[in-house]
């Protein structure tokens, strides 16, 4: 029951940190596996892909650090997802392959 209470904490916690803003940086350390569900994962990568996004006119100062590494990352995650039974993660994947096929060539996202 402890450890329920910690895990439903944790995703508390991390859910409020990684939808907060664009340019939050969101979670890359590895947490306890039993701690993930589909849900927090999900975030996690939306996190990911929305900090790998080209800062808009409204946001002039926000920065793109490293948007290979980002959707990298924004992949794992998603992928994760969906191996514990998150859906509709396709359309997020495939969005991701586009961006980063882009990088590869040298182009715009």
């Amino acid at each position: 029951m402890k450890r329920f209470f910690l895990s439903a904490s944790l995703t508390f916690c991390l859910l409020a940190n990684v939808q907060a803003s664009p340019t939050t940086p969101c979670v890359v350390n590895e947490l306890e596996h039993e701690m993930i569900n589909a849900e927090l994962a999900m975030s996690i990568g939306q996190c990911h892909l929305a900090n790998a996004q080209k800062p808009s006119a409204k946001e002039p100062d926000a920065t793109v650090q490293d948007p290979l590494a980002t959707l990298e990352y924004a992949r794992s995650w998603f992928a994760l997802a969906q191996r514990l039974g998150a859906n509709d993660i396709s359309q997020y994947l495939s969005r991701i392959d586009t961006m980063l096929s882009a990088i590869a060539q040298g182009g715009e996202q």
